[in-house]
């Protein structure tokens, strides 16, 4: 496979993101778990990632080697007194302030060169491939130089952590190692379940134990499941980080990343199929541990960890819908008379019962195609900073036909809903963007146009009515 010519100005996209593909505007960029939003001048504009994998905790962590929330996880975590935490909090607000000169510079290199290609074309200047090439390789060199110094800040603060600490609180830094590498590195997976922190799981939950199936140490029980859990768990996820680190683009993108990549298809071919492989073997594990403790709860609360876990195994099919939130903006409309209200409550049961038929074949599809070999390959590690995803299979596979149900439905609710309302209510409340799509080829060279793969993105622009 051989990604050259155009095809470098993909490479360097990939490598600062996704907006600069698209030429988007600078600025006002708003990303969470299933699409990015951006203002291109003319209102705006989403980039659905459904189906992309991307988390917004990936494009946070990628320039945020420690993170206020995790801060607090650890203090939690490390039965930190009120002494420690208020010096933790000094130590966290300096290493912050040093974290933003940094990213504030890369910010700044990336700002530059977008403003010098614009101004290039606003001045009618033919583009000089050397030029930009030059300009690009300055950028990524600067912007690597800033990532070592972004590492090299975050491992210093959890080294001066560790000087906070007593000699009990050390002795659980390990287990904190282990639950700092499920927070970073579970995400993204392959397979459903694969990415599940079962320690958060029962952490969130109120989980009361089933008499009949366990004694009045159940809870130590649980400890026990969750301590061999944790160093299980640990091992499979190292094991998949090192497959990970060795994908065949890794290496070339480090030593010419602005330039024509040339990578092997029979190495590309072994790398993804030892990483299907460490994924599944996480799954599996992260299966064997689910089982075990829905085993030990009573009904109510077995029930509710196991619904748990299908919303975290399946988030793109089980996340709130385009119906569900249109359906929050209307009920919190103000001047909604008596008759609508007890509609809108009648319409949200009897879509429930709708989608979930739908989901459940959706998430048959899902599971069907990954069992086969035939679905969503692994993602490849983080290139540039950005997760790098190439979507394969044919848009008339039972997966892609399940989804497009499953909108149909959404926005046939969505026009029925909107029929409730009187005129002056719909004006307030817009309608849900109308999808588009766009593909950027990275599998392509020369004048061939057929390529051998893609990012698609969605495109969805914002309408009223």
């Amino acid at each position: 496979m051989r990604i050259g010519c155009m095809k470098r100005l993909v490479a360097f996209s990939l490598a600062i993101g996704v907006p600069a593909a698209l030429g988007l505007a600078q600025g006002g960029v708003v990303i969470d778990s299933e699409q990015m939003v951006f203002d291109l001048g003319s209102g705006p504009v989403t980039i659905a990632t459904d189906g992309l994998g991307m988390r917004s905790s990936l494009a946070r962590r990628a320039n945020q080697p420690v993170t206020a929330e995790e801060i607090e996880r650890y203090r939690a975590y490390l039965g930190l007194d009120t002494e420690q935490a208020v010096l933790v909090m000094e130590m966290f607000a300096e290493f912050d302030r040093r974290l933003q000169e940094i990213n504030a510079k890369e910010q700044q290199a990336m700002m530059d060169l977008s403003a010098e290609m614009r101004k290039r074309r606003e001045e009618g200047v033919r583009p000089d491939p050397n030029r930009a090439m030059e300009l690009m390789r300055s950028v990524e060199e600067q912007r690597r130089l800033l990532g070592a110094q972004r590492d090299a800040l975050g491992e210093e603060f959890l080294e001066d952590l560790k000087l906070v600490l007593n000699a009990e609180q050390l002795e659980r830094w390990p287990g904190l190692e282990r639950m700092r590498k499920r927070d970073r590195h579970l995400a993204p997976a392959t397979f459903p379940g694969e990415d599940v922190d079962l320690i958060a799981v029962c952490e969130e939950l109120e989980l009361v134990f089933d008499p009949e199936q366990v004694s009045e140490g159940g809870e130590s029980m649980l400890t026990e499941t969750l301590q061999r859990y944790e160093v299980e768990i640990d091992r499979l996820l190292q094991q998949r980080m090192d497959i990970a680190a060795s994908h065949p683009m890794a290496g070339v993108m480090a030593e010419r990343p602005m330039g024509a990549i040339d990578i092997k298809l029979d190495d590309l071919e072994a790398w993804q199929s030892k990483h299907r492989e460490a994924g599944q073997r996480l799954q599996r594990a992260q299966l064997k541990y689910v089982r075990q403790i829905s085993g030990r709860l009573d009904p109510d609360s077995r029930a509710a960890f196991e619904a748990r876990i299908r919303q975290l195994s399946y988030p793109t099919v089980l996340q709130p819908s385009a119906f569900d939130r249109h359906l929050e903006q209307v009920l919190a409309l103000d001047d909604l008379d008596q008759e609508q209200k007890e509609r809108l409550d009648t319409m949200r049961a009897d879509y429930a019962r709708a989608r979930a038929r739908l989901d459940d074949a959706w998430i048959r599809a899902i599971d069907s195609e990954l069992a086969s070999g035939n679905g969503q390959g692994s993602a490849p590690p983080a290139i540039g900073g950005m997760q790098v995803f190439v979507l394969g299979g044919s848009q008339e596979s039972e997966r892609n036909k399940a989804r497009a149900a499953r909108r149909a439905l959404d926005e046939q609710w969505i026009g029925t809903l909107r029929e409730h309302l009187r005129p002056e209510q719909r004006e307030r409340v817009a309608r849900p963007a109308t999808r588009g799509q766009a593909v950027m080829m990275s599998g392509f060279d020369g004048g061939d146009s057929e390529g051998e793969g893609g990012v698609v993105i969605e495109i969805l622009r914002e309408s009223g009515g």
